[in-house]
Formats: C-alpha cells, sequence, structure tokens
C-alpha cells in the first residue's frame, strides 16, 4: 500500500462525516506537539547503528501504530529507523515553520489529536526518504 493509500483509508475511517470533512490548515505548531511524543518513544534507540534494511519493516510498524493506536513492541534497528525519521520530520516541520511561507498543511478536517497525529505519521514518516542521508550503519551523531 503506498502511503497516499494508506492515509485515505485512514481518513475515510476516521472521519464520522467525509462529505462534511473539508481540508483545514494544520499549523506546524500543531504538527510538532502532536509528533514530538512519538518521536520521544524511540529516543532510546539513537545510538544503535542505522540500517536501511529496516525501512520496510518500519512502515509496517506505522502501519501497526495507526490501526492500533499505539506502538507495537519493535526491535531496536526498526526504533532507530522510526527514530530518524521522526526526528527528521520534526527538523522539516520546523523549517517550514521559521521559513514562513505557509501556515501549515492541509489535511481533512474533522480529526481530533489521536487520529491526527496517525495522519501525520502517515504523512511525514510511512515510506519517508530521509531529507538528511544516515550513512552505512552510523550511530546517531556520526551520520
Amino acid at each position: 500500500m503506498d502511503k497516499f493509500e494508506l492515509l485515505s483509508t485512514f481518513c475515510e475511517s476516521a472521519i464520522s462525516r467525509p462529505e462534511e470533512s473539508r481540508p483545514v490548515i494544520i499549523p506546524w505548531s500543531d504538527q510538532s506537539r502532536l509528533l514530538w511524543p512519538e518521536a520521544q518513544y524511540f529516543a532510546p534507540w539513537r545510538d544503535v547503528a542505522y540500517a536501511s534494511a529496516s525501512e520496510r519493516a518500519a512502515d509496517n510498524a506505522i502501519q501497526d501504530r495507526v490501526r492500533l493506536r499505539r506502538w507495537k513492541r519493535v526491535s531496536p534497528e526498526i526504533g532507530r529507523v522510526l527514530g530518524s525519521r521522526l526526528t527528521q520530520a520534526l527538523a522539516v516541520i520546523q523549517v517550514n515553520e521559521m521559513a514562513g511561507e505557509r501556515a501549515g498543511t492541509p489535511f481533512p478536517s474533522g480529526l481530533d489529536d489521536k487520529a491526527l497525529t496517525s495522519v501525520l505519521l502517515i504523512y511525514w514518516c510511512y515510506a519517508m526518504e530521509l531529507p538528511l542521508a544516515e550513512s552505512g550503519g552510523a550511530t546517531a551523531g556520526r551520520a
């Protein structure tokens, strides 16, 4: 399933009245507020070597998180990939906020914070190509 199929499927199930779900702009600060706790969950694995072989498993973990509304236990290697994705997504969000070119990102209205957190995880982190490349197995701070 690609990112936009997953996003569409989730939004259809999370919004009680899709016909009334006109897009709204979610400010950068709200996106940071909702993703920050998710990133902190993976902080213990920031010194684990990054393994690109774990990227598909990280996508599966995001699908599980969205479906179950909580993280399942993941290996340190998957946790490292997810932590890197979340950290870099937060960096991009903060740069966008500082640039001030747009107020935020449009998403369907009618999503509570829990559902919006899932939407943000899909939008920013599912099948994410890291903007700052991780180098062959380097731990955090040495990429």
